[in-house]
Parts: C-alpha cells; structure tokens; sequence
C-alpha cells in the first residue's frame, strides 16, 4: 500500500497513485486491484515454498487526499479505507492459497481498523527501539490476531555504520518477549545500507538475531560472540575473541551511550554515498 515509488514512479501507473503522489496506491483506484493481482500471481509461481504474501502497508495514512476516496472516507473513515483495502488484498491472496502478512504500525495507531480485519492474517510487529517491554503483542493477541511476529531490526537509519547498542537490547529484548508470549516466530529487518555498499557491516547483528531466534535462551552476548569469532573470523574461546569483538564492532560506543561524534557527521550520508 505504502512505500511504492519503486514501482508508481512508472508513468504507465500513474493512475494508481494516491493523490498523485508516487508513494501509496488508491485503494480506489480502478485498476489497483488488477495490478496486484497479477504481481502476487507472479509471486505465488516463483515463492511455491511459502504460504504467506507480506503486502506491506505500514505507515500510509491520509486517503482523504484522494477524491477517489472520497466518498468511502465520509462513510467508513480513513480507517475503513485502510480495513477494505487490506481485507480485498487478503481475498486475492487467498484465492491463490495465501494468507497475508502485513506490518502492524497502522493497526497500533487506529486500532478500529483491526475489527474488519480477517484474523487469520499474519502480523509483522516491528519496533526498533530497546526497550523494557512491548506491550503491542499483547494488543494483537488481544484483538485475536493468533499468527504474529516479532521484528527487531539491525538499522543504521541513514548511518554508516550500524547503532548496535540499540540493535542489541532490541533485538534480544524483542524475541525474548514474543518467546513469553508464544508468538509464531521473529523477522529481523534491515534498516539502512541506504546509500553505499557496507552490508558487511550488518552480518554481526544479523547473525545475532539469528542466534536469538534459533535459540532464545542463548541471546547473552559473551556467549554469541565467542562462537561468531570462532565460526566467522577463526579464533578460538581462548583467543580473548569477546575483546576482538569489541574491538571489531562495539568500539563507536565503547565511552559513548548516544552516537558519536564520527557518527553524526556521516548521517549527512548524501555527501559521501550520494549520486554526486
């Protein structure tokens, strides 16, 4: 729903744009549901491993700007709007043997939306944040969403180098927390490598949450970093591989409990990794 301009920056969709904007479909849109159709046809045919289809759809709000929408925003709501484009989405994916999986932000935000929700969707819960809890699981759970997934993500937002002290406590935090509620699994996310090629820097924490997810018992990271250095880089338990580790990926916040000072000044990531 949101965060299309990859694909309405065409001109040949232009018609699908919501208020003329590239960076939402019109749920009211004549050819909407055609369009997307025929891409989860092409998907279900390539993906046969997977029963699910994750239609996106967070943070997009504002259909009123549309005048196609109109008339069901007067009725329904914005709120209805958002409901009657998820659940026609989830018709199409089920005619095709799929269920919808779909980012959990806006149901947070308008909770009235969950009522017209089918429930056997699936729901991406994602924060980033470390934080002492997350009371959003329970909010699904509640609302009888029975499939949910935790998402932590390892983010640099528009950083270098990725802020893995926050990534940590939320990654570990998170899990542990869908682990207590009996959640159906976690998605670790990626956020950043938005300009330039330093993915390498992102496997630590991926990996990390890979730990986490297989195992969440074993998400202390003097542990997780001992096998990471032995398995990834060679070194034995014997070889000081948590001082390694440090030195190798927590180094930007050994003294520091923000970002640093070298950190800040590559958020202005344009300069170096720009098109310039």
């Amino acid at each position: 729903l949101g965060h299309a301009d990859a694909l309405l920056k065409h001109d040949e969709l232009a018609d699908l744009r919501l208020g003329g904007g590239t960076g939402a479909f019109c749920p009211q849109a004549t050819g909407t549901l055609a369009f997307l159709d025929g891409l989860y046809a092409e998907l279900a045919s390539t993906f046969p491993q997977t029963d699910l289809v994750h239609i996106g759809g967070d943070e997009v709000w504002g259909f009123s700007a549309d005048p196609r929408c109109a008339e069901m925003v007067a009725a329904q709501g914005e709120e209805g709007v958002y409901a009657f484009h998820l659940s026609n989405l989830a018709h199409l994916l089920k005619k095709r043997q799929r269920t919808m999986a779909f980012w959990g932000d806006e149901i947070l935000n308008h909770p009235r939306t969950a009522e017209a929700l089918p429930r056997e969707s699936v729901v991406f819960d994602w924060h980033y944040g470390d934080q002492r809890d997350y009371p959003s699981i329970a909010f699904f759970q509640e609302r009888g969403f029975e499939r949910i997934y935790v998402c932590p993500a390892v983010h640099g937002f528009f950083d270098v180098y990725p802020q893995y002290r926050q990534a940590f406590g939320n990654i570990r935090g998170f899990i542990e927390a869908g682990v207590q509620r009996q959640v159906e699994g976690a998605c670790c996310t990626t956020w950043g490598m938005n300009r330039g090629g330093n993915a390498e820097n992102y496997l630590y924490g991926l990996a990390y949450a890979a730990e986490c997810s297989w195992s969440s018992r074993q998400c202390e990271r003097g542990f997780f970093d001992r096998r990471f250095a032995a398995a990834w880089l060679g070194f034995e338990a014997g070889d000081a591989s948590e001082d390694l580790m440090d030195h190798a990926f927590w180094f930007a916040w050994q003294k520091h409990e923000g970002s640093p000072f070298w950190q800040q000044l590559f958020r202005v990531s344009e300069f170096f990794f720009g098109d310039v």
